[in-house]
């Protein structure tokens, strides 16, 4: 299988999916344009902060400037104009807490170098930073969700890219944080030992690409819903054609009832990732809340949760006879007994109220009498 240099995201899709590496990395078969729900707006704050830092590199970060940079940038890059002041929301938190380093060295910096085991990497570093004389850190921004434990353990975008970051300062320490905007900085940590694991692991995958033939190169579920290939998957047309048979005899041997069932397993997962899929298609194509189509109606729904300061209603509540129905903080008790406060600690209560929304999604059903 012909292997190009070894990115985080080729990486990724060869240890997700054989079969999709194969289209996308060697065959270079076109591919579909699957919505993610964090891409556009990921690379519109991309742009952003490269635009900006490049012309304002120094303190303090001006979020009036960032936003006008950012007003550009979000249609450009195809962002949904829905989700403009929910992001600029988003940018101005990051904003408060983001410290500006001593000195930006690079932006969007490519670094292409050959490891000592022969292995090519190749990898894209967002922002380098000087902290002091001996040390640099590189910057990795996110719009995603924040990573766990155990994704920050699998990672393999900070080791790749602290390899080159070391390649472009040899003589430098290298420090690595993930900047999850809409969360805080996550610091990856590591020491020599786990980097010279990594750099063998890197060269176990590299192998393992070059070696990968034809019938190798099979689908594998449990990435299916961004994959940008599921038109030419034959898991998922299968699928989509009800190939499997759905209600086997309960006189079919064990062998034939376990097969039927991995079969059924890997059509309801296909079938799900296809659903979210085209939700997601739908949603990026709805301008307005509610649009009808035939016999059928698509409503984008929004759930809201309220919620009060902790602080504010204990106090409030401290000493009276209710106070163990709020310890708490049920959004309910707190409403039901709201009126039993004397009127200046109900306001309080009141002005702490905060309104938090989910992620919006699309509901489809058919219309009545149809």
């Amino acid at each position: 299988m012909r292997v190009w240099r070894l990115s985080a995201s080729n990486i990724s899709v060869f240890l997700s999916c054989p079969y999709r590496y194969k289209l996308q990395y060697n065959d270079r078969v076109p591919n579909l344009e699957v919505p993610n729900e964090y891409a556009p707006p990921g690379s519109a704050f991309h742009s952003t902060a490269e635009r900006y830092f490049s012309k304002y590199p120094n303190p303090p970060l001006d979020i009036n400037k960032f936003l006008e940079i950012l007003a550009e940038e979000f249609p450009k890059n195809g962002c949904s104009s829905s989700k403009y002041g929910d992001m600029c929301n988003v940018v101005r938190e990051w904003a408060k807490r983001f410290n500006f380093p001593k000195k930006i060295l690079a932006l969007e910096q490519k670094v292409e170098i050959d490891l000592p085991n022969g292995v090519p990497i190749l990898s894209y570093l967002d922002i380098i930073e000087e902290i002091d004389e001996d040390t640099i850190r590189v910057r990795d921004w996110k719009t995603g969700q924040i990573y766990s434990d155990d994704d920050l353990d699998d990672n393999i975008q900070a080791p790749l890219y602290i390899l080159g970051a070391k390649q472009l300062y040899p003589d430098k320490r290298v420090e690595f944080i993930f900047d999850f905007i809409k969360y805080n900085e996550v610091q990856y940590p590591y020491d020599n030992n786990q980097m010279r694991t990594f750099v063998k692991w890197l060269k176990g995958i590299y192998q393992a690409i070059l070696s990968m033939d034809e019938k190798d190169a099979k689908p594998r579920l449990g990435s299916c819903r961004f994959c940008s290939y599921s038109d030419k998957c034959p898991t998922m047309d299968k699928a989509r054609k009800g190939g499997f048979q759905i209600s086997p005899q309960t006189s079919e041997s064990l062998d034939n009832l376990i097969e039927y069932q991995y079969n059924i397993s890997n059509a309801v997962k296909s079938l799900d990732d296809e659903k979210a899929r085209l939700k997601g298609l739908i949603m990026d194509k709805m301008d307005e809340e509610t649009y009808e189509a035939g016999d059928y109606k698509a409503k984008m729904v929004r759930s809201k949760r309220t919620e009060y300061d902790t602080k504010t209603v204990i106090n409030a509540f401290r000493g009276t006879k209710y106070f163990n129905d709020i310890i708490t903080i049920d959004k309910k008790k707190v409403k039901e007994h709201l009126d039993s406060l004397p009127e200046h600690k109900k306001a309080e209560i009141e002005d702490s109220e905060k309104s938090k929304y989910q992620n919006p999604y699309v509901r489809i059903s058919k219309k009545k009498g149809r």
